[in-house]
C-alpha cells in the first residue's frame, strides 16, 4: 500500500515474519539515506498509521479467518500532513466509502469488496 499511495520520503523493508500469522516487522528506510529512520514527523507517523487501519479494514492477521464485515469510525485522519497526503488520504477514504455503499446500492460499482458495513466519518 505504501508503494502504491505515491510517497516517496521513506519504504519499508522486511525484518522478520512471526510464525504462524501474516504479521510480519518491517524497518521504516529514508530513500535519500538508505538508512533507518529514527524521527520520523508526526505527519509521517500518522500516515504509516493509517495505512495500517487501511490493511485491517482489507484483511485479516492470520490466513484462517475469514474477512467479516467491518464498521469503520474515521475521526480526523490528516492532522500534520502536507497536501499530498492529504489527497491520497481522501482518495482512500472515497474508496472505502464508495465500498460500503455497494453494501446498500449497486447501481454504480466503483469500488469492489463488500467488507464494509457501516462508515462514519
Amino acid at each position: 500500500m505504501l508503494k502504491s499511495s505515491g510517497l516517496q520520503g521513506f519504504h519499508l523493508i522486511p525484518k522478520q515474519e512471526m510464525p504462524g500469522t501474516l504479521i510480519r516487522n518491517y524497518e521504516i528506510v529514508r530513500n535519500d539515506s538508505g538508512h533507518v529512520a529514527k524521527n520520523l514527523s508526526e505527519g509521517e507517523r500518522n500516515f504509516i498509521a493509517f495505512l495500517y487501519f487501511l490493511q485491517q479494514v482489507y484483511g485479516n492477521n492470520s490466513t484462517s479467518e475469514e474477512v467479516k464485515k467491518k464498521i469503520i469510525i474515521i475521526d480526523d485522519p490528516v492532522t500534520s500532513m502536507d497536501s499530498g497526503t492529504m489527497f491520497i488520504i481522501g482518495a482512500e477514504i472515497r474508496k472505502l466509502i464508495e465500498i460500503c455503499r455497494n453494501n446498500v446500492d449497486n447501481r454504480d460499482n466503483l469500488a469492489s469488496g463488500n467488507l464494509i458495513k457501516q462508515i462514519f466519518t
